[in-house]
């Protein structure tokens, strides 16, 4: 059976905070919350007044962070009035369709032209691109994209991941170009995370079409419906099906959040390094041993804490490195 770091049963003030943080996004992610739902959280609440303190402070937090994510974000064109609408409706998607190539010459050639704007986050960043098409960019940690200068819609991923909502646009598409390929978007929301000669793409809402290489060299296409992902190389292209809700939690970090439900702890401490100087460093005898728990990404200390806590590991520091061991 594997071990889980829960952060429930502590009733210390990190694991407080850590049990509502995860209760706020719970809350906020889930459209099905119900009267029971509610009722538990109102129990959880009312057993002591450092919970409902902690919950407070942990709403008010996100607030924050949502208010000062929206005074921050590039413009590179006027945004028009029925953007915000856009932006604030929960929309029932519309039909779209999306097409991954190989295209690494055309790549190549985008990356040395003059005519793109290079817009990045350092370590830890997040930052919004609000376009002037109503579309929008949100780029995650140690992101790099490209956006042509004027009115253009051509995007370049040089590195990172980003959350995509676009508008759509019949006489001008929406065109994303990566290392391993291309996503055409007619109007959808996505996810492209750009790692090394891999690409992931997530289609979180829509309708979508992907093309791309395999193995003996012909083009290959698969039709994708909400919660798909493709994984693709220059010469190869895999398709797994994700649940809504665990698509939800890989998006987690927009809010500043690494969510983790089954993974285990090389899993998690990879994450928590692409947002930190700091890095985590796990040992082999114990990377395999299944975590739980809800983490702002910079709180490196309060996950080596849960580790010793719950799964009776023992941590220490070293300069810029954390280590987790028996």
């Amino acid at each position: 059976m594997s071990e889980q770091i829960h952060s429930a049963p502590t009733q210390s003030a990190d694991a407080i905070h850590a049990r509502a943080v995860e209760w706020l996004l719970a809350r906020e992610d889930n459209e099905d919350w119900s009267e029971q739902d509610q009722a538990a959280l109102d129990a959880w609440l009312n057993e002591a007044p450092e919970n409902l303190l902690a919950y407070w402070r942990a709403k008010s937090g996100w607030k924050r962070t949502e208010v000062l994510s929206a005074l921050r974000p590039f413009r590179p064109q006027p945004k028009p009035e029925a953007t915000d609408r856009w932006k604030r409706l929960r929309l029932s998607m519309v039909a779209a369709s999306v097409a991954v190539i190989g295209i690494a010459g055309v790549v190549a050639a985008n990356w040395k032209t003059d005519s793109y704007v290079t817009y990045s986050t350092a370590l830890g960043g997040h930052k919004t691109l609000a376009l002037g098409d109503g579309s929008e960019i949100e780029l995650n940690t140690d992101t790099v994209v490209r956006l042509p200068k004027g009115v253009g819609r051509q995007v370049v991923l040089e590195k990172g991941e980003a959350f995509f909502q676009v508008r759509h646009d019949d006489s001008n598409p929406f065109v994303v170009t990566t290392r391993s390929g291309r996503v055409v978007d007619l109007g959808t929301k996505f996810v492209i995370r750009q790692h090394d000669r891999e690409v992931k793409v997530s289609l979180v809402e829509g309708r979508a079409r992907f093309e791309g290489a395999s193995q003996d060299g012909e083009k290959r296409s698969v039709v994708l419906d909400p919660g798909d992902v493709v994984l693709a190389t220059a010469d190869s292209v895999a398709l797994m099906k994700k649940p809504a809700r665990e698509l939800r939690n890989e998006l987690g970090w927009r809010r500043g959040m690494l969510i983790f439900r089954h993974e285990t702890l090389a899993e998690a401490a990879a994450e928590f390094n692409r947002y930190n100087t700091e890095k985590i460093v796990v040992d082999p005898s114990v990377a395999h041993l299944e975590i739980r728990g809800t983490f702002h990404t910079a709180d490196i200390a309060l996950f080596a804490r849960m580790t010793e806590k719950a799964l009776g590991l023992h941590t220490s520091r070293k300069g810029n490195e954390i280590s987790i061991t028996h």
